[in-house]
């Protein structure tokens, strides 16, 4: 739907209270007189009970919003997981959840007893292989010089290609565990693994506790990059030709009442969603308040679709409200006896931190002293003079 946001450029001429001023008050109060349905009496004594203040219209400016609605997302890449992928025990867990961590930083430790085996096994076969390397070379003169079977030479060659790949591998194997094969020693042999943030961002989930066995692919936290948070409004395939990147919106939590936080459209999907007719717009949050927001949080967003406008403006309580009907008043005269107060309708287009913006339906004099305080108190003495008079 379409509506209207405020945005206030000049001050309020300050209202004053007319029961505190006038000259005239009498503490006797005497019946409202109604000449017609859009004049309403009131005593010196009533308009000092009514609090009844005054001022005048101030221009402000207006513009044009959509509201749409939508949630908090963060895409995919901005989520991670730390998973164990292989089998083990848990020793360690960084105390960490709901606290920012960097990307590489040691999260969980997981004790894995054949680790030492795999390391042992590296250092055996390290320790042979200068000895199988000597042997094939050795062979390897031989051969040429015709004093060995090409057998031997063969059968030591093998030994030691295998022996070199196997080094390899098990190099590899101990690099994904995190071990350094090059620095690897007898003093330096390790029984645990790290598990480490893949992304920077905040823990928001922990699914792993001390002394429990795990397995490859289990899940034990859930990392997620919150500065990513942003917006997504859906906008229905009628208003998409309103709709354009660039545009600032207003976001607000329907969960958290008066909450507001400005964002701007910075990409529109090219692809219509068939169930709902709408496409989504992702916002950027500009200014994220105090930033406690949680992902999936229902949100709804004003768009400023175009140019501000002028309009005048009035206090909200200088509105009163009959049914559908809408009005202000202002003083006509004032006099020994009291003041004359002339009902105006009009209509509200915009409201905004106490503000109106409204659409006068009548003229009204020019410098007219409008009721910004206190219409409802007038309004109710007109109708209750309405009533007299048609008794």
């Amino acid at each position: 739907m379409n509506k209207y946001i405020l945005i206030f450029t000049l001050p309020f001429v300050m209202l004053a209270c007319a029961g505190e001023t006038s000259q005239h008050t009498h503490e006797e109060e005497h019946p409202v007189q109604a000449t017609g349905d859009s004049l309403v009496h009131l005593t010196h004594a009533q308009v000092g009970q009514g609090n009844i203040g005054f001022g005048q219209f101030t221009v402000e400016e207006i513009s044009d919003l959509l509201t749409a609605n939508g949630s908090l997302v963060i895409h995919p890449e901005n989520m991670a997981q730390v998973t164990a992928f292989t089998d083990g025990i848990v020793e360690y867990i960084a105390p960490v959840l709901n606290k920012n961590v960097s990307k590489g930083q040691s999260l969980v430790r997981i004790r894995k007893p054949d680790l030492l085996d795999m390391q042992e096994q590296y250092l055996s076969l390290k320790s042979q292989l200068p000895f199988l390397r000597s042997e094939f070379e050795r062979y390897k003169l031989l051969k040429e010089k015709n004093a060995t079977a090409v057998k031997n030479f063969e059968k030591a060659e093998a030994e030691y290609n295998a022996a070199s790949a196997n080094l390899k591998v098990l190099a590899a194997k101990l690099q994904q565990f995190g071990i350094d094969a090059e620095t690897l020693s007898p003093e330096k042999l390790v029984s645990s693994i790290a598990l480490k943030a893949p992304i920077s961002g905040t823990v928001t989930a922990i699914d792993a506790s001390l002394g429990a066995s795990v397995q490859p692919g289990d899940v034990l936290m859930d990392v997620v990059n919150l500065a990513s948070l942003h917006a997504d409004l859906w906008i229905y395939e009628k208003d998409l030709p309103l709709v354009k990147t660039g545009q600032p919106v207003q976001l607000s939590f329907p969960s958290v009442p008066g909450q507001k936080v400005q964002g701007e459209i910075y990409s529109l999907d090219r692809r219509l969603d068939e169930e709902k007719r709408a496409v989504r717009a992702h916002v950027r949050l500009t200014d994220s308040g105090d930033g406690n927001f949680v992902e999936g949080a229902f949100i709804q967003g004003d768009i400023q679709l175009g140019e501000s406008a002028t309009s005048p403006t009035l206090p909200e309580g200088a509105v009163a409200r009959e049914g559908d009907e809408e009005f202000i008043f202002y003083k006509m005269k004032e006099d020994a006896e009291g003041m004359a107060f002339v009902k105006v309708p009009v209509k509200v287009i915009a409201t905004k931190n106490g503000m109106a913006a409204v659409k006068l339906l009548e003229n009204i004099p020019e410098g007219a002293q409008i009721v910004v305080r206190g219409a409802y108190y007038i309004s109710a003495h007109s109708a209750m003079a309405g009533m007299e008079h048609e008794h």
